[in-house]
């Protein structure tokens, strides 16, 4: 610690002083106060952390013990809850039970993925909506503000944001761990610089030619079988996300060296700025020749029909919308979404069915409006097979 630096304040410190200023608050009360904790003792206060298993997460079920360690030494008692990742997350992010957890929170490009986690109006929702709980007036504000804000004038929001975090702990980041993999030369050629773990990773690799593979075939051996029996993308408790996931339903664009690029998109172009009472507004162009894996064309609907469905998996059947647990966040940007007629949108028709989609955001900076092209698309034929069952069971753990 340098010279400069504030002085560390200790927890026991910390309320060792507050408990100062309770005694000098009630003055002559003291004594009556000590016979009565005397005579009827302190209740107990009991935590359970609910945490990976170690062959899971190692890393994760050490923090819980070093927690829960610390806990009982200031008379806390405390119970580890070791659980499969899956239930893990349907208890935190579904039903909103848990004292304590410690597990891994999916990584994001923006700092928008703040709102969703932090803002009052998400809390009653499952998936990572604020799962905390938490309530801050003030915060919710900021986290508007910086929706539409750009440059020093966001960061300066965001600045506070962390503040507030910092100081009322909705949850705590306690470490960002190394992924240390290897792979053989031998079998797999061509990854360079992207993750190994993730989808642009998998998409450079080129099996090597050998009696056991074809040249455009790599076999992965997976220590994770959870998306070997579900691969619905909006299962929230079955995804960290997963790369191969997200390999089967590709988005209009993804996140490549900290920056959108066009993927199933061939573009998109800002058509209108946002101002104070609107949001920018967008054409976004597929690229032709799109098709879905048994063949048949991935269009201008299916866009269009995912961000509806995402924003109401009841499809308008029930009092309210039923939003779906994952990529609530970036569906919460966008205002409306309407397929765009050919002569809109000059060599953008392939045999006669536009390829543009017309996107309204809510008030927000192009930036930040932009993180919504980065949901996968869904096939507009599943809407007929979810309006049979109940929107929650389609939304958290039903197969596509």
């Amino acid at each position: 610690m340098s010279p400069d630096d504030p002085p560390r304040v200790s927890r026991r410190a910390a309320l060792a002083s507050l408990a100062g200023v309770a005694a000098a608050s009630v003055s002559g009360c003291v004594q009556r106060v000590e016979s009565v904790v005397a005579r009827d003792g302190p209740n107990p206060v009991s935590l359970s952390i609910k945490t990976p298993p170690a062959d899971d997460d190692s890393r994760a079920i050490r923090i819980a013990r070093y927690l829960a360690d610390r806990l009982q030494t200031v008379g806390v008692g405390t119970q580890i809850t070791p659980m499969s990742h899956e239930e893990l997350l349907r208890d935190v992010l579904l039903n909103h039970d848990f004292d304590l957890y410690v597990a891994r929170h999916p990584e994001n490009a923006d700092p928008d993925f703040l709102r969703p986690l932090l803002h009052s109006r998400f809390a009653a929702e499952p998936g990572w909506q604020n799962p905390f709980g938490y309530a801050n007036l003030s915060l919710d504000e900021s986290l508007a503000d910086q929706r539409s804000q750009s440059g020093e004038e966001r960061a300066d929001t965001l600045a506070d944001v962390q503040h507030a975090v910092v100081r009322d702990q909705p949850f705590a980041v306690v470490a960002f761990p190394d992924e240390i993999r290897t792979s053989r030369s031998d079998r797999v050629t061509g990854w360079s610089n992207a993750e190994i773990h993730s989808p642009l990773g998998y998409l450079e690799l080129d099996a090597v030619d050998t009696a056991a593979a074809a040249p455009n075939e790599v076999r992965m051996t997976l220590a994770d079988d959870r998306p070997t029996f579900n691969r619905n993308p909006l299962s929230v408790e079955f995804r960290a996300p997963h790369p191969l996931t997200d390999l089967l339903y590709d988005p209009p664009a993804r996140w490549v060296d900290g920056e959108l690029v066009p993927w199933l998109a061939a573009s998109w172009t800002w058509v209108e700025d946002g101002d104070g009472d609107g949001g920018p507004v967008a054409d976004l162009v597929l690229r032709p020749d799109l098709t879905w894996q048994d063949g048949t064309s991935l269009t201008a609907e299916d866009v269009a029909f995912t961000y509806r469905f995402l924003a109401d998996t009841s499809d308008g059947s029930m009092e309210s919308a039923v939003p779906a647990p994952r990529f609530r966040g970036r569906v919460s940007l966008v205002d409306s979404v309407s397929v765009r007629e050919s002569g809109h949108a000059s060599g953008a028709v392939v045999g006669g069915e536009s390829r543009t989609v017309r996107v309204t955001f809510k008030p927000s900076s192009r930036a930040v409006a932009a993180r919504a092209f980065s949901v996968p698309v869904l096939p507009s034929t599943s809407g007929r097979c979810v309006r049979r069952r109940r929107p929650s069971r389609v939304s958290t753990r039903t197969r596509p």
